[in-house]
């Protein structure tokens, strides 16, 4: 599972006056693949627009416990957004 609270495949997501919490990207299997479990707050694959948006208190069993933002997306656009408190197993 991947993306626990917002999950943007190749997509565009735009995201204002909004709280992204307590939410966890894990789960007990035994998947191999490299995009399991990260983001526990946000997985996006394409193009994050966040503005006055308060991301905090995520779980990710793989990286990115707040937000996971792959390199090969079009950008991560952050306007007043406060991250905190948020967990990553990995990074």
């Amino acid at each position: 599972m991947t993306g626990g609270g917002i999950y943007n495949g190749y997509s565009e997501v735009h995201a204002r006056y909004a709280v992204i919490s307590e939410n966890k990207s894990s789960d007990n299997s035994s998947s191999s693949s490299y995009y399991d479990n990260h983001g526990g707050g946000i997985w996006s694959f394409g193009e994050l627009f966040l503005r006055d948006v308060l991301v905090e208190r995520n779980y990710a069993n793989g990286d990115g416990g707040g937000i996971y933002q792959s390199s090969t997306s079009d950008g991560c656009f952050l306007t007043d957004v406060q991250i905190r408190d948020n967990e990553s197993k990995r990074n």
